[in-house]
């Protein structure tokens, strides 16, 4: 088995993102703002499991 290069194991991280429905984004933001963008990011995650459970 050949290790893979650094290029190889980004683009396959970049695919799996992509399988996963992720889309990439560049957010500027001001560093008090981290921690509620990340929190609302969660938020927004355990809505659509929620959903993705009400649907089966």
């Amino acid at each position: 088995m050949t290790a893979a290069t650094n290029a190889e194991r980004q683009a396959a991280l970049k695919a799996r993102r992509i399988a996963a429905g992720l889309v990439p984004i560049h957010l500027w933001s001001h560093a008090a703002d981290v921690q509620a963008i990340r929190d609302h990011a969660a938020k927004l995650a355990r809505r659509r499991e929620r959903q993705e459970r009400s649907k089966a």
